[in-house]
């Protein structure tokens, strides 16, 4: 069981190793009781390969031994009708490539990406900022401005206001 929901973990990372997922949503993916998981995540939590930042019904994790999303590598096998010269060569992406990409499928409207944006954004202002208050703030925004906001929140050092306080201001002034 720990395996499976550190896959899952795993796969909601966002690219700093953290994870944002209501508990019906994740209970409803592993297809485990919510004591299951709990003691998963205590195991995880020993075994130190998480952090739980915020417990469930909201569960906000950092994954300790996180190095990042990098480009996805393809190995085939070549085949031996086509000529070495007529095959794709699959060349390694850098992450900042990806994320490019990944935004401009964001801002084509790709299904579901809002979302994943919109649990990025909670994961870094953390538990107080409100989910309903976020959506709406970030509604017709630009995917790549509200990611530009969101690295000078996790670039800042010393901050007097609260992170969601200061993501709102550079929303406004950046606009």
């Amino acid at each position: 069981m720990r395996i499976e929901l550190l896959g899952a973990l795993r796969n909601r990372a966002n690219y700093h190793g953290l994870v944002n997922v209501r508990e019906e949503r994740l209970l409803g993916a592993l297809k485990m009781t919510r004591e299951e998981v709990v003691a998963s995540l205590d195991a995880l939590v020993q075994a130190r390969l998480i952090d739980v930042i915020s417990p469930l019904p909201f569960l906000v994790v950092k994954m300790l031994k996180w190095s990042g999303r990098g480009a996805t590598r393809s190995i085939e096998a070549p085949d031996s009708a086509v000529s070495r010269s007529d095959a794709h060569n699959s060349v390694p992406v850098s992450s900042n490539a990806a994320a490019a990409a990944a935004l401009s499928k964001q801002a084509d409207g790709g299904a579901g990406e809002g979302e994943v944006l919109l649990d990025d954004v909670l994961a870094v202002l953390g538990p107080s900022a409100s989910r309903r208050e976020f959506r709406r703030i970030l509604a017709g925004r630009d995917a790549g401005l509200i990611r530009r906001c969101l690295r000078r929140v996790q670039d800042t050092q010393a901050i007097r206001v609260s992170k969601a306080a200061l993501f709102r201001s550079l929303l406004t002034k950046l606009s």
